[in-house]
């Protein structure tokens, strides 16, 4: 009969190694996660691209991801977009649905589009009260199908600028905005291959 021995030593610095081992996987699939996350984030950004939600680039620069958080057996990490409108590109918007875009967002988009004349791209609106309301008025007319009589005056130059935009949040109101979808595409695309990546940095880093 053969006998196999195994010195005490051994055992001792086999005890020692195993929870350095897994510290080690755990450290080295908080890695490939990472990685793989960081590429999910470069894709969506080349959706974003794609679909041309763009402007000013400030929805792609805001694509992140957070950091790894491993609790128990789970690691968790997440891709997001903080920006309020991100939803609206991502799921766009239903006719009549909800609430009217926001003005201030669509100031800067029509100032740069060079829709209007007078107002910056950044206003205080809490400082031209007299012109929102003035705006708002000339809008519900046009709405009920009102015009002045006689001779009109001319427009503040604000005023006009803002019914503008009033008109751009009603046109996008009252039709919609088609979906788009960037993140959900890249989503998609990146779990097809998230058990490969990740199996790939693991076993590289092990």
């Amino acid at each position: 009969m053969a006998r196999f021995r195994i010195k005490k030593g051994s055992i001792d610095r086999l005890r020692e190694r195993i929870p350095k081992v897994k510290k080690q996987k755990e450290q080295a699939l908080v890695f490939g996660l990472t990685h793989w996350a960081d590429d999910a984030v470069t894709e969506v950004q080349s959706e974003i691209q794609k679909v041309g939600a763009i402007d000013q680039g400030m929805l792609l620069g805001a694509t992140a991801r957070s950091q790894p958080l491993l609790s128990g057996s789970r690691l968790k990490i997440a891709v997001f977009n903080p920006l309020e409108y991100a939803p609206v590109v991502e799921f766009g918007r239903r006719p009549k649905k909800g609430k009217p875009p926001p003005l201030q967002p669509l100031i800067g988009w029509a100032k740069r589009r060079g829709m209007l004349r007078s107002l910056p791209a950044n206003p205080n609106l809490s400082a031209l009260k007299e012109e929102l309301i003035a705006s708002s008025a000339i809008l519900k007319r046009m709405g009920r199908g009102r015009g002045g009589r006689g001779r009109r005056k001319p427009l503040d130059p604000i005023v006009r600028d803002l019914l503008t935009v009033r008109l751009i949040a009603r046109k996008i109101f009252e039709r919609g905005t088609r979906a788009r979808h960037p993140f959900t595409i890249a989503f998609f695309r990146k779990k097809q291959t998230i058990t490969r990546d990740v199996a790939r940095t693991v076993n590289f880093l092990s």
